[in-house]
């Protein structure tokens, strides 16, 4: 069974809450489902997350029921300094598989080494880019784009990748080493971040 975990946040500053924790921007309101990022305090990505607005004063977030630990905890300090009340309530995706498949059905413990499908590209949905030169193992500052306006928070990750050739390599999260993007390189420098999914 694979479940999600949806938090619903309740009040007259839950817009300015969303604003503070993730990338959107909260300036408008939405009622379709938006795609946004989720970050510490130091801009690093803690998961990518989907926003809903039930009306101007109420909000769902969705992510990964695995990373439920990580997001109260992450929360908490933003929750305990407003008039925000939030619910915490999860929900089942996927069915578990008949018995009569033949392929064993494995669903992975997702942990710090392991990019799932909520880290797709960032790069890709328009949240992130790289203007920075690298070398192997320096901390990339990847700037994070709102929708409609320029955020100043940043994330840093590892450049990885082969020192004797030209060759693909992935820019991990520094904090989950999850893989936010394929890029490719001209030996030690960055050259360009395609947007693909990884």
């Amino acid at each position: 069974m694979i479940c999600i975990e949806k938090a619903i946040f309740q009040g007259a500053n839950a817009s300015k809450i969303l604003h503070q924790c993730t990338t959107r921007s909260g300036s408008s309101y939405i009622t379709e489902p938006q795609i946004s990022v989720m970050l510490n305090r130091q801009g690093r990505v803690l998961a990518l997350v989907r926003v809903t607005a039930l009306n101007p004063e109420a909000y769902y977030i969705e992510y990964p029921a695995p990373l439920s630990a990580l997001i109260k905890e992450h929360l908490d300090p933003f929750l305990r300094l407003s008039r925000v009340r939030a619910e915490w309530r999860i929900s089942q995706i996927f069915e578990e598989p008949s018995p009569q498949l033949v392929v064993p059905w494995i669903v992975n413990p997702i942990h710090s080494g392991l990019w799932t499908a909520f880290d797709l590209s960032c790069d890709l949905l328009g949240y992130i880019d790289f203007q920075k030169g690298c070398y192997l193992g320096q901390e990339i500052v990847a700037r994070i784009y709102a929708k409609d306006q320029i955020s100043h928070k940043k994330r840093l990750g590892i450049w990885t990748g082969s020192v004797d050739k030209v060759q693909d390599a992935c820019l991990y999260s520094y904090h989950h080493g999850s893989v936010l993007a394929v890029l490719s390189k001209d030996l030690w420098h960055l050259q360009e971040a395609e947007r693909v999914i990884c």
